[in-house]
């Protein structure tokens, strides 16, 4: 009888914990569910700007890092061609 109480119980909180979970996503879903049936046609107000707001930063970064990427190259390459062994150091100045 204990191995059937405890069987019991652990079905019954898999039931209660697969509700708990199911009422949740239905809850979190039903606001979107409900504004898919609005009778009204959206209303094309023009370009969204969201889009570019979402994207800017991310753009100015990944552009940034390439500059900086590309301007450490030719500062490289232009150290390694002053020297006469193809080395980086010994084209440095002093004030470098």
């Amino acid at each position: 009888p204990a191995n059937t109480a405890a069987s019991s119980y652990k079905l019954e909180k898999a039931l209660a914990t697969s509700g708990f979970i199911a009422a949740t996503n239905a809850l979190a879903t039903a606001p979107a569910f409900a504004a898919s049936f609005d009778d009204e046609p959206e209303e094309e107000e023009g370009f969204d700007f969201r889009i570019i707001a979402t994207l800017a930063l991310p753009g100015f970064a990944v552009f940034w890092a390439g500059f900086n990427v590309w301007r450490v190259l030719f500062r490289q390459t232009g150290r390694q061609m002053e020297s006469a062994q193809g080395s980086a150091k010994p084209g440095l100045r002093a004030e470098d």
